[in-house]
């Protein structure tokens, strides 16, 4: 979400920073209009897929900032604004994921200027884990910060495995840094790792939910013909065979069974299906 006509509108106060993304904020009855999907008509919010890491910065690729990592890409979507002479103000991101966590005690962080609030799953009103705003005493300000900064948390895991994290970013404008500027890292070994590095063995990864699939995986397969009163059926996995479509079921033969014939007359009622083994 991005509002360059009016930078300050959510004041990178978290709460306000939620009703700007959710298109609750309004200009004399207007909802605020969302630059960074101009496609939409109306107030709407685009999700993107990140299939790499959060290493991004306003200027890239032209520039990579001096500090922080390096190798800076453009921000999605927010970085075809500056190509039209349009500076990133107002900007709020949300970044949804499941990190894989080592049990016990885990540190994250944001390398940039702006605020945010980082919560368990995926909700706006799931459990705050951290928060760094202006929505405390306003003298004086914190966000945006003099020049970027890492801004670490740590979070506690009972046991190894994936964790939903919702990242919410925003930043009303550049201070020091010449653009906008977000880096999402987890700290091991007393360094800095950027999220989802693949070329680095110490970082942690990040994930989106999909259908776990095993790798020696083969989807089943089942097929039949009849030739007079004798059904031919051909099958993969497991053939199950049931006297009604609710069963119940019973495992007939795995595939180096396949094929198979069943007599019509013998089984006038007869249903088939087929599992993975």
């Amino acid at each position: 979400s991005v509002q360059t006509s009016a930078a300050d509108v959510h004041h990178n106060v978290a709460d306000t920073a939620e009703e700007q993304l959710a298109g609750e904020l309004e200009n004399f009855g207007v909802p605020y209009f969302n630059e960074a999907d101009l496609e939409c008509g109306v107030w709407c919010v685009e999700p993107v897929v990140v299939s790499g890491v959060v290493n991004w910065y306003e200027l890239a690729p032209a520039e990579s900032y001096p500090t922080g990592f390096p190798n800076d890409e453009v921000f999605p979507k927010l970085g075809e604004l500056p190509g039209q002479g349009i500076e990133l103000q107002g900007d709020v991101i949300e970044l949804l994921t499941y990190l894989e966590l080592e049990q016990g005690y885990n540190q994250l962080g944001l390398f940039t200027e702006g605020g945010h609030k980082i919560s368990n799953g995926f909700s706006p009103d799931g459990l705050v884990l951290s928060q760094f705003d202006n929505s405390g005493d306003p003298d004086p300000l914190l966000v945006p910060s003099y020049y970027p900064r890492s801004q670490v948390f740590g979070v506690v895991a009972p046991e190894a495995g994936f964790y939903p994290f919702r990242f919410l970013w925003f930043q009303s404008d550049n201070r020091e840094a010449p653009g906008m500027l977000l880096e999402l890292f987890s700290v091991k070994d007393k360094k800095s790792h950027l999220l989802n590095d693949e070329s680095d063995p110490l970082a942690m990864m990040a994930y989106r939910a999909g259908v776990l699939i095993d790798p020696d995986f083969v989807a089943p397969t089942l097929s039949a013909s009849s030739n007079g009163t004798t059904l031919h059926v051909s099958w993969t996995g497991i053939l199950q065979t049931a006297g009604t479509v609710d069963g119940p079921w019973s495992d007939f033969g795995n595939d180096s069974q396949s094929p198979a014939d069943f007599s019509l007359t013998e089984n006038p009622s007869l249903y088939f299906r087929a599992r993975s083994n």
